[in-house]
């Protein structure tokens, strides 16, 4: 249950902010795509923590499309603490923070912000997940295991060697520079060619893998 319950705790967050967008009808089909998803129902079934995930990216991204619409700093606020609290899931939640910094550019960038209110705006945001997230980095960092805190990061990057050497050889990996060792288990590569060709393939096969069973065999 502690990946049922936070997984199906997203239809709230979700229904509310693609009500917001696009409209109640939008929201009721995009609440049944998610929980109908393939991967929403193994990953809540398996006992991972990967679908816990799912609801604080979600409530964080619906309180800052609230504070853009009402010009709110207390949606601000929340949406940071949101964010901090993800953190304690697992690290796909560090996906709310890029979503959230990429939409503080876009709206600078298409002159909804100008860049003081843009700092100011993601200052708010910054110093919210600080508060929340701060304590675990200084529990984690006084211990043994402080690579705990990037471990997954680098383990899930298309730079992780582990990705590299499954499609290239390591040869091709070290054209540019040697693999860089990252703490005790961890390896990355330096290739920015190899990089776009992952990205590219990951973009497509994601797409596809919604639509086509014979791509994804994994927890299937």
């Amino acid at each position: 249950f502690a990946s049922v319950i936070p997984a199906v705790m997203t239809v709230v967050p979700l229904y509310l902010l693609t009500k917001e967008w696009f409209g109640r009808n939008v929201a009721v089909v995009a609440c049944v795509m998610m929980v109908a998803n393939p991967y929403f129902i193994a990953f809540e079934r398996l006992g991972y923590n990967n679908s816990q995930a799912l609801f604080p990216v979600t409530l964080c991204i619906y309180f800052f499309s609230m504070a853009a619409r009402r010009g709110s700093y207390f949606y601000l606020w929340l949406a940071g603490l949101t964010l901090g609290l993800g953190f304690y899931t697992y690290f796909a939640t560090w996906l709310g923070l890029v979503t959230l910094c990429f939409a503080i550019f876009f709206l600078w960038l298409t002159k909804n912000l100008k860049w003081k209110k843009a700092l100011l705006v993601l200052g708010i945001i910054l110093l919210a997940w600080s508060v929340m997230f701060l304590p675990r980095v200084a529990y984690v960092a006084s211990g043994d295991s402080s690579e705990g805190l990037v471990y997954k990061i680098f383990e899930t990057s298309f730079v992780n060697n582990f990705y590299g050497t499954a499609y290239y050889a390591e040869a091709d990996l070290t054209d540019r520079m040697p693999l860089i060792p990252i703490g005790e288990h961890q390896t990355i590569f330096y290739e920015p060619v190899i990089y776009s060709e992952l990205l590219v393939r990951g973009i497509v096969r994601t797409i596809i893998s919604l639509f086509n069973p014979y791509i994804i065999f994994e927890h299937f």
